[in-house]
């Protein structure tokens, strides 16, 4: 064998022994650090409900969290906005050592976040831990201080300019579109650690729950709570808040949304359900045969209900109202991918939203 031979096999003996390690390493990892299912809360919407309607799932004007982060038209596009909202955010106050302290603490807090933050994501991450704190503290504080100026009803900016980001109707509601976005999250600890640390003067008694909400509003008829309440923090993030507040709730189910039951259990729109029988419920009947059979419909008084609270007594269906905009549909259809995908959900969206869109 010449020498020449003998050094091409040396080469190719000692690639392999990297390409050996690294698979080893990539499986050890895996065994020992891999991402837990029941962590991971912010998913990719399932193509078949895509499918359905591409636009109510992909994030429009801006990209929240990673997901989306390669798009250029979402990230260019409010790239600066970002920017000067992260930086008025962080300098709640003109003393601008107390603005450099606010900053220190915002970035350590989201470096000692960012292994959690990335495990709250059901796709592999392939961000770095840099890259990853950048785009948690960047669309973090954007958010936050959306939501505060939303709540002081700020059109301008600290040097007396407008904001072109609340004095355009369509960029609030476009953003009231991709924030209740599944695939368009960020962890909600990371929204409250940050606004823990910053406690924006304007808002300081608020949580960040109830700014949310108040940003939302109005997706229903459903009165908020008082705005200085301090809300519960354990959500997921902004959609699993909506989640929980407008619908997650004990559902009455009324014997007129039978679904997938044989023809001699339901002779009849008003028989009586079988409890115990293991077929799943959903409505059966749309709302023009409910009402050929003399059903009438009413809206309930709100006081503790929420949007699943449907109920049927005495040929009256009470249901919530419901306000049907480009924002809360879009919402809606976002949340019942979340039931569906989630591994602890509920189907507290999917019953009321089946029997609205029929």
């Amino acid at each position: 064998m010449s020498q020449s031979e003998v050094k091409k096999d040396q080469q190719l003996e000692d690639k392999e022994i990297p390409t050996k390690v690294t698979l080893i390493e990539e499986i050890r990892q895996r065994m020992g650090g891999g991402k837990k299912t029941a962590d991971a809360c912010i998913y990719k919407v399932p193509s078949k409900l895509r499918k359905v309607n591409e636009d109510a799932y992909n994030p429009r004007v801006v990209s929240i969290g990673p997901y989306h982060q390669e798009n250029p038209d979402l990230v260019d596009a409010m790239k600066e906005h970002k920017w000067r909202y992260m930086i008025s955010f962080l300098q709640q106050t003109n003393i601008p050592q107390e603005s450099k302290e606010c900053l220190e603490c915002c970035v350590d807090a989201i470096y000692e976040l960012c292994g959690e933050a990335r495990q709250c994501y059901s796709e592999t991450i392939k961000y770095n831990e840099n890259e990853l704190a950048k785009i948690m503290l960047l669309d973090g504080c954007f958010i936050l201080e959306l939501f505060v100026r939303c709540h002081a009803n700020a059109e301008v900016n600290k040097d007396g300019q407008p904001d072109p980001v609340r004095k355009s109707a369509w960029l609030i509601t476009a953003l009231q579109h991709v924030l209740g976005l599944l695939e368009n999250q960020i962890p909600f600890f990371i929204l409250v650690r940050l606004y823990e640390i910053v406690k924006p003067r304007a808002t300081k008694n608020y949580s960040v729950a109830s700014l949310a909400l108040k940003f939302f509003d109005p997706l229903s008829r459903k009165p908020r709570p008082d705005e200085k309440d301090q809300l519960e923090t354990d959500f997921k993030h902004l959609l699993d808040l909506l989640h929980k507040f407008y619908f997650l709730t004990d559902v009455s189910v009324p014997s007129v949304v039978l679904n997938n039951i044989t023809e001699e259990q339901t002779s009849s729109c008003l028989s009586e359900p079988d409890y115990t029988s293991s077929n799943k419920w959903g409505f059966k009947y749309c709302t023009s045969e409910l009402l050929e059979a003399a059903i009438e419909f009413q809206i309930p008084a709100w006081d503790d209900n929420k949007l699943s609270n449907i109920n049927f007594d005495n040929g009256v269906l009470s249901i919530p109202q419901l306000i049907i905009t480009d924002a809360s549909s879009s919402v809606l259809r976002n949340l019942i991918a979340f039931e569906q995908y989630g591994v602890s959900s509920t189907n507290g969206v999917s019953i009321p939203s089946a029997e609205s869109h029929k």
